[in-house]
Formats: C-alpha cells, structure tokens, sequence
C-alpha cells in the first residue's frame, strides 16, 4: 500500500474543515478535531520530528502574539 500525497491529504482536509463550517457556523470544531488528531499524530512520532514540528508551532505563536501587540 502506498502512502497518500500531500495533495490528497489536503483534498481531505479541506473538505473537512468545509463541510464542518457549513455544518456548524464557526471553525470551532474542526479546530478541536484537528487538535485531538494532532496531539495523537505527534504523541506517536520520533522526538526528533516531534521537535520540528512543535518548533513551527512555537515560531507561530511567538510571530502571531507579537503581531497582536503590535496592532
């Protein structure tokens, strides 16, 4: 079995998050889902790419709270 393309998680992913705004009004659930599925997804990788990809998130943060200050 092959893994799946960027493209084709996208696809998912996107119709996702769609269809729960369509559904619901806000993008509150799909935000609580992807968090539940990301924490899992990162609980189970190695440190090292755990690593990179909370740096990003951190980086995020750091980038958006300080834009915040800022307006």
């Amino acid at each position: 079995m092959t893994k799946y393309t960027k493209n084709e998680i996208k696809e998912v992913l996107d119709n996702f998050i769609e269809t729960s705004y369509q559904h619901w009004g806000s993008y509150s659930y799909a935000a609580g889902a992807l968090h539940s599925q990301l924490t899992t997804l990162l609980a189970d990788m190695p440190k090292h790419k755990q690593a990179e990809v909370l740096k990003v998130f951190n980086n995020l943060t750091t980038k958006y709270s300080k834009e915040k200050e800022s307006v």
